[in-house]
C-alpha cells in the first residue's frame, strides 16, 4: 500500500487497531501548526495586509478545498473548450507541481493531459501565477486565463473562484492536512463563487442531496453544479481478456470504478502514488505481474500514459489501453456557463 493510500485509510478512520490511533493521534497533531498557519495567511488576504495583483483579462480560477482527486484536469480542460467556443483565447496558468524530467518546459502529467484535451488554449507553466499570467496577456495576447488549482492562491485576484468537491470524499474527512485532506477549512468555500461536484455518477442522488445540504449549511447562498465523467477508451477497441491495470492518482479508487463502468474488472490492480513517475522498478513489477497473471492488455489513465513508452516491456506484450473521461453536466450547466459569460463580460467591472 502506497502512502496517498495508507493515509486515506488513517484519516477515514477505516483502519482500526493501535497503530491506526496513535498515527491519528500524530496526524491530529500534526495538523495545529499546519492550522494555525493557513488561518494566519487567510486572515491577512481578508484584512487586507497581503499584496494581490489583478492581471488585465478576466482570470477564472478552478481548485480543490482537498489534495488532489476531485478531476480538475478534465474540469479545467472542459472550462477552457467552452470558453473557445465563446470566441476566447484562452491562457491555462498552472503552477506545474512535480515537472517531468527532462522536460524543457517544465510541464508535468496534468499539463501534458491538459495540452492534449483543451488544445486551443495556451498552456503556461510558472510557479508565480502572477507573472504566469502577465505572460499570458503580454506573450501570447490572451484575452481570458483559466488559472489551475488556483483556490488557496489568493495572490491573482479572479473574476470567479470555482472550487471542486469529489462526491466520494467532499470535505477531506473533515480535517486538515495532515490528519485529514482538507487543504483549508470547509469555511473557506464561502469565498467561492461556484462549488462543482464532481464524479456524481459514483454516488447516488441522496448523497448528492447531502453534500449540497452541507454546502448550503456552511457557504448560504453559493451556488452549486454537479458533474459526472463519462469514460471511454483511447484507441478505437476495448482491451479484452485478463486486464490489468494501474494508476497514480489522488483517489485511485475513482480509476477503479471508472474502468467497472467500462465494464472491466481487472485482475490485478496497482495503485502508485499521486504524479508518480515511473521508473524501472516500477516496470519490472509490472512485467512480473503481467506474467504471474497470464494478463493480456494493461489499462492506465492518461496522465499515467503521457509518462511511459507503450513500446517498451511491459506493453510490447500486454498492450496498454488508455482511458479518457468527458465531462457531463448532471446539474447546473445553464448557471455555469452563464457565470462564465459573466466572468468575461465587461459588465462584470461594474458588478464588483
Amino acid at each position: 500500500m502506497d502512502l496517498t493510500a495508507w493515509h486515506r485509510e488513517i484519516a477515514s478512520g477505516r483502519r482500526r487497531g493501535p497503530v491506526a490511533s496513535l498515527a491519528r493521534g500524530l496526524l491530529r497533531a500534526a495538523s495545529a501548526p499546519y492550522g494555525a498557519v493557513a488561518a494566519k495567511v487567510a486572515r491577512e488576504y481578508d484584512a487586507g495586509r497581503r499584496e494581490t495583483f489583478a492581471a488585465a483579462v478576466p482570470v477564472i480560477s478552478v481548485g480543490n478545498l482537498t489534495a488532489g482527486g476531485t478531476g480538475k484536469t478534465p474540469v479545467t480542460a472542459h472550462f477552457a473548450n467552452l470558453l473557445y467556443r465563446l470566441g476566447r483565447r484562452v491562457a491555462i496558468v498552472s503552477r506545474g507541481y512535480k515537472p517531468l524530467p527532462g522536460d524543457p518546459a517544465g510541464r508535468n502529467d496534468e499539463a501534458l493531459v491538459l495540452e492534449a484535451l483543451a488544445s486551443h488554449a495556451v498552456l503556461i507553466i510558472n510557479r508565480d501565477r502572477v507573472a504566469g499570467a502577465t505572460r499570458a496577456v503580454e506573450d501570447f495576447r490572451a484575452d481570458v486565463v483559466l488559472l489551475d488549482d488556483g483556490f488557496q492562491h489568493r495572490r491573482l485576484r479572479r473574476d470567479l473562484d470555482v472550487v471542486l468537491l469529489d462526491a466520494t470524499e467532499p470535505f477531506g474527512f473533515d480535517r486538515l492536512l495532515p490528519a485529514g485532506r482538507l487543504r483549508e477549512p470547509v469555511t473557506a468555500l464561502r469565498r467561492a463563487d461556484l462549488a462543482v461536484i464532481t464524479r456524481a455518477e459514483s454516488v447516488d442522488e441522496g448523497v448528492l442531496a447531502d453534500i449540497r445540504r452541507r454546502v448550503a449549511e456552511i457557504a448560504p447562498g453559493l451556488s452549486t453544479a454537479a458533474v459526472a465523467f463519462e469514460p471511454s477508451w483511447a484507441s478505437e477497441e476495448k482491451p479484452h481478456g485478463r486486464i490489468g491495470a494501474f494508476c497514480g492518482l489522488g483517489n485511485p479508487d475513482g480509476f477503479l470504478a471508472t474502468l467497472q463502468r467500462l465494464g472491466v474488472t481487472p485482475t490485478v490492480f496497482e495503485a502508485f502514488p499521486d504524479h508518480h513517475r515511473y521508473g524501472p522498478a516500477d516496470l519490472s513489477r509490472l512485467v512480473v505481474l503481467a506474467e504471474r497473471h497470464r494478463l493480456d492488455a494493461w489499462a492506465c489513465t492518461r496522465k499515467d500514459a503521457v509518462k511511459l513508452d507503450r513500446t517498451e516491456p511491459p506493453f510490447d506484450r500486454a498492450p496498454l489501453a488508455v482511458v479518457d473521461q468527458s465531462v457531463r453536466f448532471v446539474d447546473g450547466a445553464a448557471d455555469t456557463a452563464a457565470m462564465l459569460r459573466f466572468a468575461i463580460s465587461e459588465s462584470r467591472a461594474h458588478a464588483a
